[in-house]
């Protein structure tokens, strides 16, 4: 049988019962805490259906973001964090 709904990265994580992590250089964030966890501050379903633009510092903010908002926004996009502020 073929599944037709795509699996989000939330999906995938927890379904992997492998130890990971991921790192940047300001912390780390244990890939296994991000399934029930929030980097979104609990608005993930405020922002469920919406385009939303990444706006963060570092990239491990960016990819907590982009895993929970993975399957959730209709469109992601990323602002590098040296993009002029004028261009959000």
């Amino acid at each position: 049988m073929r599944c037709t709904e795509p699996r989000s990265l939330r999906r995938y994580i927890a379904d992997d019962s492998t130890e990971r992590f991921l790192f940047d250089h300001g912390g780390h964030a244990r890939m296994a805490d991000l399934v029930g966890g929030t980097s979104l501050g609990g608005q993930l379903d405020a922002l469920a259906g919406w385009s939303v633009l990444i706006a963060t510092g570092g990239q491990l903010a960016t990819a907590l973001a982009l895993i929970e908002l993975d399957g959730d926004a209709r469109c992601l996009a990323i602002l590098p964090p040296d993009a002029d502020a004028g261009h959000a």
